[in-house]
């Protein structure tokens, strides 16, 4: 029976494949005319913004604990939706859950054996034919949402490899080895190279091996609108594919203008010398690196600096072409001011939906805030709200699994 299965689900994805890929053509096509997003200038214009301007409604996920769903390390945790279910990507298991929560087993289990995982580089989830894949280092893993192995794929290693709807791949390397001929790789599903993106910030290096000093964990890759976005460490583009023309094509620049890193002193470059490398932490502090993420016509662009643990929150408007460094009340950078129910500043890491975006919490940093904010003076516009919050942040241990906040985007946002 088990068999008979999964060689259904096979027969469906292979039938129905020119199908999606003309629903992939359409939703994915961009729209928008390329642009540029000054950071520089951005980094200037302090602005606060408050969740109750952006949201219709703010709600919470409380993720269940037991001994078999724990989550560790939420820095290194995605959380994919599909209609009723969560899925979580979790270092070594893909875990499932409810939409309210509820934990409902486990898609693949730590190991080395078949189906088993080690390290995940990064998941996708392709919806329209049920099926979740895993890229390890040198394979793809293709499950469907009940946890069955559909099929093993062996690929060359890359630190991240997306899979499109119509099973193509985008295969993604940081330019942190000196050696890489691309940063982006768009391949049919046999491999072959369809388009590329060069890497031109290659040098020789002194040393054998790698050494990664950026964040290796800053994924590459955001969802908006059904399509995927990329960009590198070190390129200013964001790119996206452009079905039509089969073709990966430039999307947008984040410029940093006097804040980007000088690529004399792009740090996986100089390791090998010490002066150099000396130069580089005296300056880096004035350095930032930029992950994006888009909702509606905003982008949001995460400044992290790289010479201390610092990070800025930018927003930018496509329709003005303007855009802000987001404040709270004390003029430190939190992200979009909660004067919802009081809870944590918010800020997207992800989407529920295309009107939803997210943010997951650690329980332990949530009942830390609350005690926090007991001498708080903000206005909350909705204090029933707040004492819900309340409630449910009495319930938890330090040691619970993290919480998914979920803000619904008013549609004038």
């Amino acid at each position: 029976m088990k068999s008979f299965i999964i060689m259904l689900i096979l027969v469906v994805a292979y039938s129905g494949k020119e199908k999606l890929r003309e629903r992939e053509i359409a939703n994915i096509e961009r729209p928008d005319k390329f642009f540029v997003i000054n950071c520089e200038n951005i980094l200037k214009n302090k602005k606060m913004m408050s969740l109750s301007q952006i949201t219709t409604n703010v709600s919470y996920i409380q993720l269940e604990t037991n001994p078999s769903c724990l989550i560790n390390d939420l820095s290194r945790t995605k959380f994919f939706f599909a209609d009723s279910l969560i899925f979580v990507q979790n270092n070594n298991q893909v875990l499932k859950f409810s939409v309210k929560g509820k934990f409902i087993k486990k898609i693949t289990y730590p190991g080395r054996g078949p189906g088993e995982t080690g390290l995940i580089n990064i998941m996708s989830l392709i919806a329209d034919i049920i099926l979740l894949v895993v890229h390890l280092r040198d394979k793809l893993l293709f499950f469907s949402f009940n946890g069955e192995l559909v099929k093993t794929v062996t690929v060359p290693y890359h630190q991240e490899v997306k899979v499109l709807n119509d099973s193509r791949f985008i295969a993604y390397d940081p330019a942190t080895n000196g050696s890489e001929k691309y940063n982006f790789i768009l391949t049919s599903d046999h491999g072959d190279t369809i388009s590329a993106v060069k890497n031109y910030t290659t040098w020789k290096k002194a040393y054998t091996g790698t050494i990664i000093i950026t964040s290796p964990r800053n994924e590459a890759f955001y969802l908006n609108n059904n399509s995927y976005f990329f960009k590198s460490n070190y390129n200013d583009t964001v790119y996206y594919v452009n079905s039509t023309k089969d073709k990966i094509e430039s999307s947008y620049i984040i410029d940093f203008g006097k804040y980007k890193v000088p690529e004399d002193l792009i740090p996986e470059k100089i390791v090998s010398d010490p002066i150099k490398l000396q130069n580089f932490y005296k300056r880096a502090v004035n350095f930032y690196q930029g992950k994006p993420f888009e909702a509606y016509n905003k982008v949001f662009i995460r400044a992290s600096c790289m010479g201390k643990r610092e990070f800025k929150y930018l927003l930018y408007d496509k329709s003005s072409n303007e855009g802000c460094l987001l404040v709270n009340e004390d003029g430190e950078s939190t992200g979009i001011f909660n004067d919802w129910d009081g809870g944590f500043d918010f800020w997207p890491t992800g989407q529920k939906s295309n009107n939803q975006i997210i943010m997951p919490i650690e329980a332990l940093d949530f009942m830390k805030k609350w005690e926090s904010n007991n001498s708080d003076t903000r206005t909350i516009k909705n204090p029933d709200k707040q004492k819900t919050l309340r409630n449910v942040i009495a319930g938890l241990e330090d040691t619970d699994n993290p919480i998914i906040m979920v803000v619904t985007l008013k549609s004038n946002f």
